[in-house]
């Protein structure tokens, strides 16, 4: 009867480690390499690249959201900033990277962004973009 008990509690052993093995299903989602240009398009971010002054823009609603990076320029300190136009206006001046414009009107408007260094007149980098306010 003592054997029967352990040749059973033996069997029982050796089914449970024969079923723990390492067979670990492969995940759903497979890893994959998007193209940058189609992971933006997909996303509703626009990235406006220059060699060293870059811009990222996203539409929500009637804002835009806006982050910017400079290579060799810190906006910390007064050391740059950003004067935005919209249509051809001067609307406002930045000290941040990243900054919001809220409340424009439905339509196609041009903005443009100048980075200029705290004591400079002339800009060191410009750029132009059109966006649509749907």
């Amino acid at each position: 009867m003592k054997n029967m008990f352990y040749a059973g509690t033996l069997f029982m052993i050796l089914m449970m480690l024969s079923a723990c093995q390492k067979d670990i299903p492969e995940p759903e989602t497979k890893k994959f390499v998007i193209l940058q240009e189609a992971a933006v398009q997909a996303s509703g971010l626009t990235i406006e690249s220059n060699d060293s002054f870059v811009v990222k823009h996203q539409v929500r609603g009637s804002d835009v959201y806006f982050e910017c990076m400079v290579k060799g320029t810190s906006f910390r300190n007064g050391g740059a900033k950003i004067i935005l136009y919209i249509d051809g206006k001067r609307t406002k001046e930045v000290n941040n990277a990243a900054f919001i414009v809220k409340g424009l009107n439905k339509g196609m408007h041009k903005i443009k962004l100048e980075l200029k260094a705290a004591n400079q007149q002339t800009a060191l980098a410009e750029k132009v973009m059109d966006i649509e306010i749907k």
